[in-house]
């Protein structure tokens, strides 16, 4: 004994015979896709769209001679024996 419930032809059946199958196919994807993006438009957006502008410049790149200029200025010509005196106490040790 078979489980099924309704008896007869499915309705996909029907449609074939009547020949119309293919017209209510297109129809229901048509309705759909007109339903997908009806959802897409009520929905909130994901993020915000910004503008960027072009004129954004590069940082620059380091400068060895500015930094160098930098060095005299804030050092004064003097030269640091810091790391040398550690390197030395290390080296002895």
């Amino acid at each position: 004994m078979s489980k099924r419930i309704h008896r007869g032809n499915d309705f996909r059946e029907f449609l074939k015979q009547q020949g119309m199958l293919d017209e209510v196919e297109l129809l229901a994807l048509k309705r759909a896709i007109e339903l997908q993006l009806e959802r897409l438009r009520k929905a909130r957006p994901v993020a915000k769209l910004v503008r960027v502008s072009q004129t954004q410049t590069r940082p620059k790149r380091w400068d060895p001679q500015a930094h160098l200029r930098w060095l005299k200025r804030t050092w004064r010509g003097k030269q640091l024996r810091l790391v040398d005196k550690y390197l030395q106490t290390d080296r002895e040790a």
